[in-house]
């Protein structure tokens, strides 16, 4: 007798503090619940692997790429001795998208971790190299078809060609200034006029001959030394110059933060279900798992749900808030469409886990409810069969 008296004293104690903690923890957890979810789709966007997937999604790639391309095919860009449409040949075959993409993965990494750079641009070199190394092999008799037969240079600008065949002339003219002549063409009537009809010919091929050594040699050596000289000093000098963008105090707070927080994220989800769940655990031990116990929390959970369902409407007004802010800006323009997907990039994520932690929240309610419900079921036909 005294047992029932304590143990229903004790349930009314409890059912005190049932409501106590009702009116604290109901209110709290409808409005913790989006801070919840907020905090925990944070801490995972904040992670290295979020962040590439954010990179790759806006397509940062596909943009810097064509932006090179843009800037190496301006007249400003461009080669003037070469063929336009040879450079931009060797321009797509030496740098890639997927370079320009590994690229942006490895100065992201590098940015996150705050490691040195590892750039590796040897494939974007090789490839370089090899259009060069056409040009040395087969570039002096492409000239050469050019100048006797009048076809269309493959490797370079018919300014060229007509400036470096000047050139020879001119040095023809002075070889055999002996003829007294004034122009290639009236060098090439007199040489025939004393030495028969095509002795001119002979000789130009073992002039042509010489010369393609002598251009064969010369580009070996000036060339091929300067690529060598690049190819050293390029790889250095790219993963110096990321580096110390990667240690601006500023670029770095901002990434080492990043980083702390994801580094949390685990604890810091651990921590909100932990919370939830020990409230929903509270309530039900204070109303002693009787059918208040599994409402009034569920009711919270509901409700705290439905708000982070209403809080992922408001993605489309901040998207467009930024959207309108970067336009304002001339010199964004260019950059405009890209910084618009990286936010877009980031932000969806962030909502997209907050309406899924509603989902959770709601499901949980649900879950309870039904509990409640079945418990209802069980005790009205335990007591009918009594």
């Amino acid at each position: 007798m005294e047992n029932e008296k304590n143990e229903s004293v004790a349930k009314k104690v409890l059912f005190v503090f049932g409501i106590i903690f009702s009116i604290i923890l109901v209110p709290g957890l409808i409005l913790g619940i989006p801070a919840g979810g907020a905090v925990t789709s944070i801490t995972k966007a904040a992670s290295l692997e979020s962040i590439e997937s954010t990179i790759k999604e806006a397509k940062l790639s596909e943009k810097l790429y064509e932006l090179i391309l843009d800037e190496l095919f301006a007249d400003e860009g461009r080669v003037e001795e070469l063929n336009q449409d040879f450079w931009k040949g060797l321009v797509q075959d030496s740098i890639t998208l997927d370079t320009v993409d590994e690229v942006i993965t490895e100065v992201i990494a590098c940015m996150y971790n705050g490691t040195e750079p590892e750039i590796d641009l040897s494939g974007m070199i090789d490839s370089f190299k090899n259009g060069i190394d056409e040009i040395r092999k087969n570039g002096f008799q492409d000239m050469y078809s050019v100048w006797t037969e009048g076809t269309q240079s493959s490797y370079f600008s018919s300014g060229f060609v007509q400036s470096f065949w000047e050139e020879i002339e001119n040095r023809l003219l002075s070889d055999y200034s002996e003829y007294g002549a004034d122009s290639y063409d009236e060098l090439e009537a007199l040489y025939d006029s004393q030495h028969g009809d095509g002795a001119f010919s002979e000789l130009l091929d073992e002039k042509m001959s010489t010369l393609k050594e002598s251009w064969e040699e010369e580009f070996a050596i000036n060339i091929d030394k300067e690529l060598d000289e690049m190819t050293e000093g390029l790889e250095h000098s790219v993963n110096e110059s990321v580096y110390e963008a990667v240690m601006e105090p500023d670029v770095r707070s901002l990434f080492d933060s990043l980083k702390e927080v994801s580094v949390k994220g685990d604890k810091v989800k651990l921590i909100v279900y932990a919370i939830i769940i020990g409230a929903v655990l509270l309530l039900l031990v204070c109303y002693w798992f009787k059918t208040a116990g599994f409402v009034v929390p569920a009711v919270a959970l509901i409700f705290g749900g439905l708000l982070c369902k209403l809080l992922t409407l408001s993605e489309s007004f901040i998207l467009r808030y930024i959207n309108e802010t970067i336009a304002k800006e001339p010199e964004l323009a260019e950059m405009g469409k890209v910084m618009s997907d990286i936010f877009r990039g980031i932000l969806t994520p962030v909502f997209d886990g907050i309406s899924k932690f509603g989902t959770i929240t709601i499901g949980m309610g649900v879950l309870l409810v039904g509990a409640a419900i079945l418990k209802g079921v069980v005790t009205k036909n335990m007591h009918t069969a009594e």
